[in-house]
């Protein structure tokens, strides 16, 4: 699973609404990376409330299935698990212990990727959501009709996918 895979799940949907949706969500959450060169980054605490104000946590997702699916989605997890250079944290050596703890704008669109197919995977949503793209579109449908949502007055269009 990949940032490609991602946009190819998504490709069934209005790309354009989503796009601007996670856009800025993650403009709303990120913070900047003061390092020269440095990009914005969504910080883990962040996209916890993120979860919450989307209401996606507790109700399809466990803290646990949202730490996995953050993990599953840094890059710098590739290849598999931790990252571990051999430094430690107090040479102040590390130049990726910014990044160890935040989501770059492709890896948020990874995490939410991961997250529709791991909150959609419960029998009795799988059943309604059999494939990836449906567990996608009842992602962003549940985004669209959350209360955090609703209080910003921002829409999502979100086509239903058979």
């Amino acid at each position: 699973v990949g940032f490609y895979f991602a946009l190819v799940v998504l490709t069934k949907l209005n790309l354009l609404d989503i796009f601007v949706f996670l856009q800025r969500a993650f403009a709303h959450y990120a913070d900047l990376d003061p390092r020269p060169g440095g990009g914005a980054e969504v910080p883990y605490a962040r996209l916890l409330a993120f979860c919450k104000a989307f209401n996606l946590l507790p109700s399809l997702l466990s803290l646990t299935q949202a730490y996995v699916n953050f993990r599953a989605s840094r890059t710098a997890d590739e290849g598999g698990g931790d990252k571990d250079d051999g430094k430690d944290a107090e040479d102040g050596a590390d130049e990726d212990s910014h990044h160890e703890h935040s989501l770059t704008y492709p890896e948020f669109v990874e995490f939410v990727g991961r997250c529709a197919l791991c909150a959609f995977a419960a029998p009795y949503l799988a059943k309604q959501h059999p494939t990836p793209e449906a567990k996608v579109a009842a992602l962003f449908a549940w985004l669209h009709s959350s209360q955090a949502r609703r209080s910003r007055g921002e829409t999502l269009r979100v086509p239903s996918i058979d």
